[in-house]
């Protein structure tokens, strides 16, 4: 190994070998930075995604909701208006007062 030549282009190997790491080494710190950027942009609209999904849903099962308490309601006040009117049903009451009245009376005989 006394070739100086031989001993040049080991220590050139050497230093292109180390400089040729020291670049990958430093590329690599760049690409970690970028994917968690991606990667956090991708989370940030799948969650925005999920969020309008489910407000949707909400919004849906609320109208649901409102549609049926809407059509109790609509019920409520056709039963009320077309079956049984406060006066005929309070003298229906009172016709079958008197006649357990009478029916009790005649047990108790």
């Amino acid at each position: 190994m006394d070739n100086p030549l031989v001993i040049i282009s080991a220590i050139t190997l050497v230093l292109n070998l180390a400089g040729t790491l020291a670049v990958v080494s430093w590329k690599m710190s760049r690409v970690e930075p970028t994917m968690k950027l991606a990667l956090k942009e991708a989370l940030d609209e799948t969650t925005k995604e999920i969020d309008e999904r489910i407000d949707r849903h909400v919004r849906y099962f609320g109208e649901g909701v409102a549609a049926v308490r809407q059509k109790i309601n609509d019920v409520e006040l056709y039963c009320r208006d077309n079956f049984v009117k406060k006066d005929e049903h309070t003298s229906q009451f009172i016709q079958l007062r008197e006649r357990i009245e009478i029916l009790i009376g005649k047990m108790g005989q």
